[in-house]
């Protein structure tokens, strides 16, 4: 397991700024061990110019767990950088599951939906990113305590002990105050088939995160029709209980794991409207 920060602005406005946060995004994950496949065509970080217009995409890059169970339940990723609608200088990353492709960038068989990660502005003001990863999963979230946000994730299940299963993996995307979650499972289609907002989080409905000095974060369960195991890629928490930006660890699943809280809003979560965001595993 490794963990890289990052500094950037979420800005298209120039290729400098498009380069910047999007080469630094890839050489993290790099970092982290979630590395690149063989396929042709790949993003040229040294050379690609910022989207020309709305909702343009400049390349990709095609990554791949490396994990035991890869041989027999592979999982790849395709990320598409660009632009949002609204402006080309706003940013968005495109991010799809699959399981194999052709070479040339073009996924075999079934895939997961597309999260689409794409910001309503844009800001020369750069903000921190927090990337961790290893051989089986990938977590990160740009622009963290800003209201440009990018959070995902793609982890393998796990059993009641922590330990990665080759049943699937969830995966969860989120920008700004708009969070999604899938199911991509060894066989089959992803449930559910299309994103719903939301997640499967075992967020109270109303009330407060503190009694005396204990404060409550929220295991995110992995939805494969019900409530499953809960993922380690992230926890709920309430942005008025934790300060931005902080290393916690949390017990979930029998061990100890390490969790940064990025702040940002993500919106209401079980009817309960109160300042939420995500603490996302690092470590």
């Amino acid at each position: 397991m490794a963990t890289q920060a990052i500094n950037c602005a979420p800005s298209c406005s120039t290729d400098a700024y498009f380069r910047d946060w999007g080469k630094k995004l890839s050489d993290a994950m790099e970092a982290v061990g979630f590395t690149k496949t063989a396929d042709t065509g790949q993003i040229d970080w040294a050379a690609v110019v910022k989207p020309p217009a709305v909702s343009t995409y400049q390349g990709y890059e095609i990554r791949a767990f490396s994990d035991a169970l890869q041989a027999t339940n592979p999982v790849v990723a395709r990320f598409d950088f660009g632009s949002a609608g609204g402006s080309a200088n706003n940013c968005a990353i495109k991010i799809q599951v699959g399981r194999a492709t052709d070479g040339a960038g073009n996924f075999i068989g079934e895939t997961g939906t597309a999260f689409i990660l794409a910001n309503t502005g844009s800001s020369t003001t750069t903000y921190n990113g927090f990337v961790s990863g290893s051989s089986g999963r990938i977590n990160f979230a740009l622009f963290a305590n800003s209201g440009y946000i990018f959070i995902f994730y793609i982890e393998r299940t796990k059993d009641s002990s922590g330990a990665a299963t080759a049943e699937g993996v969830d995966s969860i995307g989120v920008y700004t105050s708009n969070p999604a979650q899938q199911y991509f499972p060894s066989k089959g289609v992803g449930y559910p088939v299309t994103l719903v907002n939301g997640l499967c989080c075992a967020c109270p409905y109303s009330g407060v995160a503190t009694k005396g000095s204990d404060i409550g974060l929220f295991p995110i369960f992995t939805n494969i029709g019900y409530a499953d195991n809960p993922s380690l890629g992230a926890c709920v928490y309430f942005t008025a209980d934790i300060a931005a930006e902080t290393d916690v660890a949390l017990t979930i699943l029998g061990s100890s794991h390490t969790f940064k809280t990025v702040a940002g809003s993500i919106g209401t979560v079980n009817g309960n409207t109160s300042t939420k965001s995500l603490a996302v595993r690092y470590e």
